[in-house]
């Protein structure tokens, strides 16, 4: 995937399908030692103060947050997913955001099991890195 920050695609997936995709592959991407020190919280993302983004609003957007301990959810990486509907298709972007260079790598790793649990789901889908 790149040491880019994120990856989309098109999907021929409802917007609650990707949803409920994207919660059940970020919960299953987790190894358990994941799992154990804080599993997966999902949330909406924080509003942008940038006027553009609300030119092109998505019809779904959230944020997991995959803490590195269970006391501070913000400390690790969060993988946003925003769900643009185009009428037969979904445009999907998934993007990360790491608390610290270390987080990186997992928040990579994690994006890439998504993706691939997507392609399971669409063999359709055409991703863009």
């Amino acid at each position: 995937m790149g040491k880019g920050k994120g990856v989309e695609f098109t999907t021929r997936l409802e917007t609650k399908e990707c949803a409920d995709a994207f919660e059940e592959l970020m919960q299953s991407s987790r190894s358990g030692f994941g799992k154990l020190i804080g599993g997966v919280t999902f949330e909406p993302p924080e509003a942008s103060s940038n006027p553009r983004d609300s030119l092109d609003p998505p019809t779904y957007e959230v944020v997991a947050h995959c803490p590195r301990n269970r006391f501070n959810k913000y400390a690790g990486y969060g993988i946003h997913m925003y769900v643009y509907d185009l009428g037969d298709r979904r445009r999907v972007v998934l993007a990360r955001r790491a608390a610290g260079y270390a987080d990186i790598p997992a928040a990579e790793a994690t994006m890439r099991k998504v993706l691939d649990g997507f392609r399971r789901l669409d063999d359709s889908l055409t991703a863009e890195v």
